[in-house]
């Protein structure tokens, strides 16, 4: 009992200093759009929200990488098994030099054609999200390794650095007249610190472990295609209105619905830390209650956020981006309730992965097709956008909770 209480003690405050950390770096994250949103024209800004989005769906490889290097950093955490860790690593890292060079002279060949289908201003903002996109894929090696070690203090220093650093470079670049272009790339640099800082670390443990010629990751390269099928789908659950947005709405709908679905998706990302420190004890723990009480944590903290914006959108508005107009308010109100369960299912995803169920999340692809064809039908208006995404969320987090029963079951079967 001493022990599971020692646990419990370390999950909590691991919970605890992620979510505070986790809340500080939203914010800063957050801080980045009322400065664009007040110096950037609206369209411009308009455009600028979607090609977040659009980066987040690049980065899905990334998101992939660093579940992954969770998920095998966990299982490899002991200090006899440093060297199966450090070959873990190395081996990810010249991977993704190999293959990401090759994406990102793909993607450069095709930001003009992307440029006129997107409508964006610059193909060369389109450049410089593939190079961020390649900083992402180097970014979660480390992360994934950070975070499968437990090592949640250099994990949240890492982030509140990157966070930081793009508030400060979004501003110089606004009052500069960087444009979209100049945002993005405040992005790319912000995200190239991170990367230094989630890599310290294992700098000098890579130098000095010897690799493993003989240790094989054909594994991980199996459990790789269903983490990445479900990551792609749960991705495009949470991105396709944003990345859509500026095809399907004229541009007076396109500015109230950019600035309001960025402010409502802060409960989106309110609980994301609980299912961080969740993964490593799922990956040696079947016990039930080490899902459960994280979801019931995320459930809570999702909600908490989701109410206090609703009861006072317009409060928020002004603070954020010094407007207050009933078109926000409506928006953000329906919002909320669409990024409450998509906050569920990010924590489903992440138990799934980790108990080796990754096949089930592959469950959401058919999910997400029905959705996209919704947003293809619902979006005469912002208001009717947004309507789309919580028909979509909410039935994405009955699925899920479908097969995660499933999978559960399946567990009671093994031994611990």
């Amino acid at each position: 009992m001493s022990a599971l209480t020692t646990e419990n003690k370390r999950f909590l405050w691991h919970s605890t200093l992620l979510v505070k950390t986790g809340f500080i770096t939203s914010f800063l994250y957050l801080m980045v759009h009322p400065v664009l949103g007040r110096y950037l024209d609206e369209i411009d800004y308009a455009i600028f929200v979607s090609l977040m989005g659009l980066l987040s769906v690049l980065a899905l490889p990334a998101v992939t990488i660093r579940s992954v290097m969770a998920r095998y950093t966990a299982e490899y955490a002991q200090p006899e098994d440093e060297a199966v860790r450090m070959t873990i690593i190395r081996r990810a890292i010249r991977k993704v030099s190999l293959l990401g060079s090759v994406g990102l002279v793909l993607w450069c060949a095709a930001s003009y054609p992307l440029k006129l289908f997107l409508e964006v201003p610059s193909a060369w903002a389109l450049v410089v999200v593939g190079v961020v996109a390649l900083l992402r894929l180097y970014a979660p090696v480390m992360q994934g390794a950070l975070q499968g070690s437990s090592f949640f203090v250099w994990l949240s220093a890492a982030a509140l650095a990157g966070a930081s650093l793009r508030v400060l470079l979004t501003y110089l670049s606004a009052v500069i007249g960087g444009g979209v272009t100049g945002a993005v790339v405040a992005v790319a640099v912000s995200a190239g610190a991170a990367l230094v800082l989630c890599s310290w670390p294992f700098l000098r443990l890579m130098k000095q472990t010897p690799l493993l010629d003989s240790f094989s990751t054909r594994p991980i390269y199996r459990y790789m295609l269903p983490v990445l099928l479900g990551q792609g789908a749960l991705f495009l659950l949470m991105n396709l209105d944003l990345i859509l947005a500026p095809r399907l709405l004229d541009d007076k709908s396109l500015s109230v619905y950019a600035k309001a679905a960025t402010l409502a998706r802060i409960s989106l990302f309110a609980a994301a830390p609980v299912a961080t420190v969740m993964f490593p004890r799922a990956v040696a723990s079947s016990r039930i209650w080490v899902l459960l009480g994280p979801a019931l944590l995320t459930l809570l903290l999702a909600l908490l956020a989701a109410v206090v914006l609703a009861v006072h959108p317009g409060f928020f508005m002004n603070i954020i981006y010094g407007t207050r107009d009933v078109q926000y308010d409506t928006i953000i109100r329906i919002y909320v309730w669409a990024a409450l369960p998509m906050s569920l299912c990010s924590m489903l995803c992440q138990y799934l992965w980790a108990r080796h169920r990754a096949w089930l999340t592959v469950s959401l692809i058919p999910v997400t097709l029905a959705y996209g064809a919704l947003i293809c039908v619902m979006h005469d208006n912002s208001r009717e956008l947004a309507s789309a995404v919580t028909y979509g969320s909410w039935l994405a987090l009955s699925v899920l909770l479908v097969v995660t029963a499933i999978g559960a079951r399946g567990e009671k079967a093994k031994p611990e």
